[in-house]
């Protein structure tokens, strides 16, 4: 009899683990719009659904979620860019997103961020009066498997940006 229930434990974890392993990308189109970037701090993450079903998605980005990635720092002395150490970390956050919706097929959603209010960008670029190149990593666990159950919605990378922190003003 224990023999039988520990096959049928196995059986049904092999099971569970080969519907995840058979998730495939959801189809989403993301766009980042960093018009006035280097004069407000702002920017726009969108993002259109191009499924055929809903998708559920946070109402708001975590802060904690989005990261530098490939980090590179004006240099003024060699007059170029210098590739800065890349530190990834891994947040859990488990309050994070909680508030989520349904966005409906070819519907678009813009999430309105700052630069300054980013926790893991801001202890990157803690220099003032300097420039840096840099591509934002927004990780999007929060919008995976318990959420859509036909399909995961993939981390984005956004193309390479250039920023220039302010002076601190006395």
């Amino acid at each position: 009899m224990k023999q039988i229930f520990i096959f049928l434990l196995i059986f049904k974890g092999a099971f569970f683990y080969s519907q995840e392993s058979e998730l495939k990308s959801c189809n989403v189109k993301y766009q980042i719009d960093t018009t006035n970037f280097n004069k407000s701090g702002f920017f726009k993450l969108q993002i259109t659904n191009l499924e055929s079903i809903k998708l559920k998605i946070p109402r708001t980005f975590s802060m904690m979620r989005i990261q530098v990635q490939n980090l590179e720092k004006y240099d003024r002395e060699l007059q170029n860019f210098t590739k800065e150490k890349n530190a990834f970390v891994d947040v859990n956050c488990t309050k994070c997103n909680e508030k989520q919706f349904k966005l409906k097929s070819n519907e678009t959603f813009v999430y309105n961020l700052d630069i300054n209010n980013l926790y893991l960008v801001e202890k990157k670029l803690n220099q003032q009066n300097a420039k840096y190149k840099f591509n934002l990593f927004f990780n999007s666990i929060d919008f995976r498997y318990n959420q859509n159950k036909k399909c995961y919605i993939d981390n984005y990378e956004s193309p390479k940006i250039i920023y220039k922190t302010k002076e601190e003003a006395l």
